[in-house]
C-alpha cells in the first residue's frame, strides 16, 4: 500500500478521513462504485486539499475520475492488492489508534483534530467543529509546535497570529485566548482546575503551564 497513515501528521491524516468517508458515504447512498459526484468538498476540506487527495488515489489506482472529471468511480480489487475499502479501513484504525493514545496520555496534552484539551483525565472541549480560533492556534502552538518543551515560559509575540500585523495587539489576544481557555477548563471540570495557563501584564508579556500539572 502507497499509503503509510502513522507517519501523516494530524490534520493532515483527519483531511484524508474525511474524503474518505465522503466517497464512501456516497457510494452507499447511491447503491454503486460510481460515478458519484465530487463538486462539493467535505466540510472541513477545501477544494484543493480534496482534489489533491483524489489525485493521488487516481494515481496510485483506487479511485479513477470520469472522462469529464466531474465525478469518481472507487476501484475495488481492479489491480492487484489495490482495495477502497482497504484503505478506507486502514485509515480509519490509525485514527482512532491516535484517538486512544491521546486518552490514554496522562500528562496534558492537547488533540487539535478533535479541539480537546486533556488535564488530569479530563476532556475539555476548546474548539467546536473546524473553527480555528486564537485559542486552538494558542495551544496548536503550544503542544505541536512545541512538544518537547511544553513546560517552558512562551513570549506573547512568538506566537504565529499570520493575521495579525501589529505585535502590540498580541498581548491582548493571547491573555484573551488564556483567559477564555481557562474560564472553559474551570467550567467543565467543576471548578476543580481554574488556572492552567499562568500569564502576566507586561507590556507584551508571557505565558506558561501551570508546573503543578505537568507531574503527570
Amino acid at each position: 500500500m502507497p499509503y503509510d497513515f502513522k507517519n501523516l501528521p494530524d490534520h493532515d491524516l483527519k483531511l484524508f478521513l474525511l474524503v474518505a468517508n465522503d466517497l464512501m458515504h456516497k457510494a452507499n447512498l447511491a447503491g454503486k462504485r460510481g460515478p458519484l459526484k465530487f463538486g462539493n468538498a467535505p466540510k472541513g476540506v477545501n477544494k484543493d486539499e480534496q482534489l489533491a487527495i483524489l489525485s493521488r488515489l487516481d494515481n496510485n489506482g483506487y479511485v479513477s475520475f470520469s472522462n469529464d472529471e466531474k465525478s469518481i468511480y472507487i476501484n475495488e480489487n481492479i489491480h492487484p492488492n489495490i482495495s477502497f475499502n482497504e484503505l478506507f479501513d486502514s485509515v480509519h484504525e490509525e485514527y482512532h489508534r491516535r484517538e486512544k493514545k491521546t486518552e490514554n496520555n496522562t500528562k496534558p496534552h492537547y488533540d487539535q483534530v478533535n479541539g480537546f484539551l486533556h488535564i488530569a483525565g479530563y476532556k475539555i472541549r476548546i474548539r467546536k467543529h473546524d473553527e480555528d480560533t486564537k485559542q486552538n492556534q494558542l495551544l496548536k502552538y503550544i503542544f505541536s509546535a512545541n512538544s518537547k518543551n511544553i513546560e517552558r515560559e512562551f513570549d506573547f509575540t512568538e506566537f504565529p497570529f499570520d493575521d495579525v500585523l501589529d505585535k502590540k495587539k498580541f498581548k491582548e489576544i493571547c491573555r484573551t485566548a488564556c483567559t477564555e481557555i481557562n474560564r472553559k477548563i474551570k467550567e467543565q471540570t467543576g471548578d476543580k482546575i481554574s488556572d492552567f495557563l499562568e500569564f502576566n501584564n507586561r507590556t507584551y508579556g508571557f505565558l506558561n503551564i501551570n508546573p503543578k500539572y505537568l507531574l503527570g
